[in-house]
């Protein structure tokens, strides 16, 4: 008997006699933690706002790409995965890439779901694991042409304008979901992401600036690489204040520009004039 509000389940285990009479017996009460990330679907980890975890096969794989970031080497690479639900472009960095092999099943932890190119898609965190099991899935292949064409071009150098520039005040942003990190009450250096838990260190160099670009005429969200925004307002205006009015009003006044931005990681890598 299972208490979907609580979590709670009463077990009762009887002892019978070669008769079939019952002896003795008892009832436990066992409760399930609420932090205990159960197994979904493909379809319902593209809908959640929180880590999943999943199980399924690897169906098809792209070629592994490597980059620096934040002058550290970094890679990822592009699969295609799929469950009874259907199939999904998940992508996997660093060491996770290693774990994964073709036509094999696998279960992914803490996978969170990323927008991309305009499409919802999965990827790892630094929080996420892999590991191989025997069990068997027959993947449902009704979407898997419109996976293999997803767009996977990453970095790309664009002549676009600013949109809007919501925030050029200094603030700390979580380097997997891409949000502002909260304050942790009376620890002032100290900040944590309200989605994936991750704690930071306050450190200045690490503040970024957000701001919407417009991208085949859609307006899409980024973040600047540590104040590329401000460093090259400075280059360019060495006499100019640089307020939060002046930087917002010289970008969105003296474009287009020319920028080089990573999709994945919804990142402006740098900025130049036309």
């Amino acid at each position: 008997m299972l208490d979907s509000k609580s979590n709670r389940q009463t077990i009762k285990v009887s002892i019978n006699s070669k008769d079939d009479k019952c002896i003795d017996w008892a009832e436990s009460e066992v409760v399930q933690s609420d932090y205990i990330i159960r197994t979904t679907t493909i379809y319902d980890a593209l809908l959640s706002n929180t880590p999943s975890r999943l199980q399924a096969v690897v169906l098809d794989e792209n070629e592994e790409i490597s980059f620096n970031e934040n002058e550290k080497p970094c890679r990822y690479k592009m699969f295609i995965i799929g469950d009874s639900s259907g199939t999904t472009p998940l992508l996997v960095h660093n060491d996770l890439i290693d774990s994964l092999k073709m036509s094999e099943t696998f279960i992914f932890n803490q996978i969170k779901r990323e927008e991309t190119h305009d499409k919802m898609i999965l990827s790892t965190s630094p929080n996420s694991t892999i590991s191989h099991t025997t069990n068997t899935i027959n993947p449902n292949l009704h979407n898997m042409e419109e996976s293999m064409l997803f767009n996977q071009i990453d970095i790309q150098q664009i002549n676009t304008c600013f949109e809007e520039i919501p925030n050029l005040q200094k603030e700390m942003i979580c380097p997997s979901c891409k949000i502002n990190l909260i304050p942790m009450a009376g620890k002032g250096h100290l900040l944590k992401c309200g989605n994936c838990s991750k704690m930071t260190w306050c450190k200045s160099n690490d503040f970024n600036g957000s701001v919407v670009l417009q991208i085949d005429n859609q307006a899409s969200s980024f973040f600047a690489v540590k104040n590329i925004l401000q460093n090259f307002f400075q280059q360019q205006n060495p006499n100019v204040p640089m307020t939060s009015e002046n930087l917002s009003k010289y970008y969105l006044l003296n474009g287009p520009w020319k920028i080089t931005l990573s999709h994945f990681h919804r990142l402006i890598l740098g900025i130049h004039k036309i």
